[in-house]
């Protein structure tokens, strides 16, 4: 926990690949202990997936979002908020990977499954913006491509949570 807390702690002070080692190092002390496939595994991976799309190495990120996702989903009684953070993580690393139709499937899954919970709106706020953000660089790069009024429509939501929820949206983001 120690270990994973700092790595959260050089990524705010965006120290990306120091962080990364060290979340690799507590990933590293959790599967020595057998505990390498449980819900602090899935947090140590959904880090690792952030920390490593911060470098710009999407591959990587894919991979350990990938990974996450697998173990959270398949971990009893973990957060929901978990389980879509996860979801979120491979779904941005699979966009920054120009990845974009497999990068929506899991955004979207993460804002279905936050939208109606009661938790802080900023956490909910997270995986709208996930999905605005797919749309938003999708149109950027392939408008064509992607399905036919996704970004209005996502950006008409955003603009309706930070009505309903002032102060949570960062001001520009849609």
């Amino acid at each position: 926990s120690v270990l994973g807390n700092l790595a959260l702690v050089l990524r705010a002070r965006r120290e990306f690949a120091e962080g990364e080692s060290i979340q690799r190092e507590a990933l590293r002390v959790l599967e020595v202990s057998g505990a390498g496939q449980g819900a602090d595994a899935g947090v140590a991976w959904l880090n690792i997936a952030s920390l490593c799309r911060d470098q710009g190495k999407v591959d990587e990120a894919v991979e350990a979002g990938v990974r996450a996702v697998a173990i959270l989903e398949r971990t009893p009684e973990t957060d929901p908020w978990l389980v879509a953070a996860a979801r979120m993580a491979m779904g941005r690393a699979l966009a920054a990977a120009k990845r974009w139709r497999e990068a929506e499937a899991p955004l979207l899954a993460a804002w279905t499954a936050l939208a109606p919970l009661d938790i802080d709106a900023r956490r909910r706020s997270a995986a709208l913006l996930a999905v605005f953000q797919l749309y938003r660089d999708w149109a950027a790069a392939d408008a064509g491509g992607m399905p036919a009024d996704a970004l209005e429509s996502w950006r008409g939501k955003v603009r309706a949570f930070d009505e309903a929820n002032p102060g949570v949206i960062p001001e520009g983001s849609y």
